[in-house]
């Protein structure tokens, strides 16, 4: 049995999101149903990582283990797509070692979330419309914060279970445009919600909500009760999965 990497884009705004949910139209879920139209086998994919509801991805990666030796990597990618909607492509599928795992070799997720400072009729559904006065200076100020190992347990989502509430930050910046900003942030993992509420928290420290010493204090005293602010998912797109060099093209 042979190992294969699919390379994935998607607009996740008709989707609950990556992961399967019973009664609910996932990424994963319309993936798999793919699978099945074409080797008429039932195939689990493993993903890097788990999407929000309506969260969007440019190169989400996941694995899968081949039920039929006599499909390629073209055969796969040409076959599931004719059976895919055309907001989910597989860009790329490509063997890898029996032991690869998208998920747990994965060394780096980059993410993107972008803001429209005017209301916009193209791209609304990937623009967060913020019609506040902003103070960028203080944007970016907000964004430094984030950057180095802290724990982000201030940032997850109020349900989540998880125990490891550390990651690690390499990029935290804003990049601003005329009347739009992106804010981008890779790290070596991700909590729940761990981005949106990171966006959402420091919009309010722009808007004079709060202060820079508030989100400070979020950084560096967790508390999953904390008061931030979850920015809306449209606006969020898993930009990048990184591996290894020659574990993955």
């Amino acid at each position: 049995m042979s190992r294969f990497a699919l390379i994935i884009e998607y607009d996740g705004a008709n989707y609950a999101g990556w992961q399967l949910q019973n009664n609910q139209r996932t990424i994963q879920g319309e993936i798999e149903k793919a699978f099945e139209q074409l080797t008429q086998t039932q195939v689990r994919i493993t993903g890097s990582g788990r999407t929000d509801s309506g969260v969007h991805a440019r190169r989400q990666v996941a694995h899968f283990d081949s039920p039929k030796s006599t499909l390629s990597k073209d055969n796969y990618r040409r076959g599931l797509n004719s059976y895919l909607n055309d907001d989910i492509i597989i860009k790329d599928c490509q063997p890898v070692p029996d032991d690869f795992h998208a998920r747990f070799q994965a060394i780096q997720r980059d993410y993107s979330y972008s803001i429209t400072l005017e209301s916009v009729a193209i791209d609304r559904q990937y623009l967060w419309y913020v019609p506040d006065a902003l103070d960028l200076e203080l944007l970016q100020s907000a964004a430094s914060f984030i950057r180095g190992t802290h724990d982000f347990r201030s940032f997850m989502h109020a349900r989540s279970d998880v125990e490891n509430t550390v990651c690690h930050i390499s990029e935290s910046s804003w990049k601003i445009q005329p009347k739009k900003l992106r804010y981008l942030i890779y790290g070596n993992r991700f909590l729940h919600n761990m981005v949106r509420c990171l966006v959402g928290t420091m919009i309010e420290v722009a808007r004079g909500r709060y202060t820079l010493d508030e989100l400070r204090d979020f950084v560096e005293n967790p508390d999953k009760e904390a008061s931030v602010v979850c920015a809306p998912a449209h606006g969020l797109v898993l930009e990048h999965v990184h591996y290894e060099k020659g574990l993955l093209e």
